[in-house]
């Protein structure tokens, strides 16, 4: 009879460490996810690994790479004037805030096309 109740206690013990065991393989943890935007010149800065890289004294890939970053600044800087523009539009009325940060823009706008005019 000791016997029998050892087993059954025995064979409880071992059906709870089953369910113990494979509730812990169900939980799921989210891993952070990092979005990372496209940029081709990702190396070659002062703080990449491979620096100095075999291309890092050729003349003409600075002149690409500075003609893609005045090209995404020009970019950059067009999409938040119209951003903007439509934000502060949208009721109708233009407050002397909005005109300064507008304005603002529009001068970092024509900076930025200017720069890329000026290396053309």
């Amino acid at each position: 009879m000791k016997r029998l109740v050892l087993l059954l206690f025995a064979i409880m013990m071992l059906l709870g460490l089953f369910v113990v065991a494979s509730s812990a393989q169900t939980r799921h943890y989210r891993r952070p996810v990092i979005i990372r935007h496209y940029d081709p010149f990702w190396r070659g800065t002062l703080w990449d690994p491979y620096w100095p890289s075999r291309g890092y004294n050729d003349p003409f890939y600075w002149d690409i790479r500075k003609d893609y970053y005045d090209r995404k600044a020009v970019s950059d800087s067009q999409k938040k004037l119209a951003k903007d523009r439509e934000k502060f539009y949208a009721d109708g009325y233009l407050s002397a805030k909005e005109a300064e940060k507008l304005a603002k823009d529009q001068q970092k706008y024509n900076k930025a096309v200017s720069k890329l005019n000026d290396d053309d």
